[in-house]
């Protein structure tokens, strides 16, 4: 396998980045990587001085927002390949050379292993999701780099979600984990319209008693509720 580029968008990722990129070095052999950056958001904190410390190249956002931290760094891979790690990963210890395999050997343009929250409740989510839908995200996605101007335009890409390659995703607290949704949502729009945004809430009781019956973990029943609730109210 050639070496390929990694890149992570960070954002006040201080405290998280001694935690991650030591365990994405552990799991990708060294001779594996060709570059590795990352692409700050406009830190208040020490990120950008943490990841320089742990020998990763720092580049700062030149527009504030998520999607323009990822169009940055792409443009910036010099590879065939590359992998994009959010900065709230525990990288799974089978995702290389699981993932990257998919892409390299020709069957996939895109893979990705899937991620669970570390807190109960949100994690039994997490769970449940996984095996009812595929998820597609940028968590631990490896990416066949093509001469487009958006890579992680999906349409028309032949994409590998493995769902035995299981990372953690570090959140701290319920309630900063169950505002995320709202976060993200009131970043960049809802995804679906407010009525369905609505239904979805409206819903999540009923769906978090079923969560609940399968997994026998009584923290789903305000979790899932309380989540649905803060991306409504960041939709409106």
């Amino acid at each position: 396998m050639e070496p390929f580029d990694i890149f992570m968008p960070t954002y006040n990722s201080a405290e998280l980045l001694p935690i991650v990129i030591p365990q994405i070095e552990k799991v990708i052999p060294r001779e594996a990587i060709h570059n590795k950056f990352i692409v700050d958001d406009f830190s208040t904190d020490n990120t950008c001085a943490v990841a320089k410390s742990l020998g990763w190249t720092v580049y700062r956002n030149k527009t504030k927002g998520l999607c323009n931290s990822h169009r940055l760094g792409f443009s910036l891979i010099k590879t065939g390949y590359c992998a994009l790690f959010e900065h709230d990963i525990f990288l799974a210890e089978n995702w290389y050379p699981t993932i990257p395999n998919m892409v390299t050997s020709g069957k996939y343009d895109v893979a990705q292993g899937i991620q669970i929250r570390n807190l109960k409740g949100f994690r039994e989510v997490d769970l449940y999701d996984y095996n009812h839908r595929n998820i597609k995200s940028e968590d631990n996605t490896f990416y066949r780099i093509r001469n487009v101007p958006d890579q992680m335009e999906i349409k028309g890409r032949k994409y590998c979600i493995r769902k035995d390659v299981v990372s953690t995703h570090i959140r701290k607290g319920t309630l900063k984990s169950a505002k995320h949704g709202y976060y993200v949502t009131k970043l960049h729009g809802p995804v679906t319209s407010k009525l369905k945004l609505l239904i979805i809430l409206l819903h999540s009781p009923l769906l978090s008693l079923a969560i609940y019956r399968k997994y026998k973990e009584p923290a789903t029943l305000y979790c899932y509720p309380l989540e649905r609730l803060y991306t409504f109210i960041g939709g409106l």
